[in-house]
């Protein structure tokens, strides 16, 4: 993908890409460049994507009432890891319970 394009060029070309595959219309081996397409397709945007988040800034209730701008990219734990450990953390906890039975 040398040419410089868009996200929004690139999504939709991901999306026609994708629709052709779905439509089961192609050839095998036109259905195999257009999968290689699209796996690039994707990972273009989702650079794009990834690039977007670091410049987010979000906005902040402070508890005093006021706003804040806090950058979007922390140093904090995601959520969904965060979720995650607290799930291990409690089936290892009731993995205990079993053996003191």
């Amino acid at each position: 993908m040398a040419e410089k394009m868009t996200f929004e060029k690139a999504w939709e070309k991901l999306e026609k890409v994708v629709n052709d595959l779905e439509s089961g219309d192609v050839a095998l081996e036109t259905a195999l460049k257009k999968y290689e397409e699209g796996i690039k397709l994707a990972r273009y945007c989702q650079g794009h994507l990834t690039e977007a988040e670091k410049t987010i800034a979000l906005l902040n209730r402070r508890a005093d009432g006021n706003f804040e701008i806090k950058d979007f990219d922390t140093d904090d734990e995601p959520v969904a890891k965060k979720k995650t450990t607290a799930r291990k953390k409690k089936e290892d906890d009731s993995d205990d319970e079993d053996f003191l039975l």
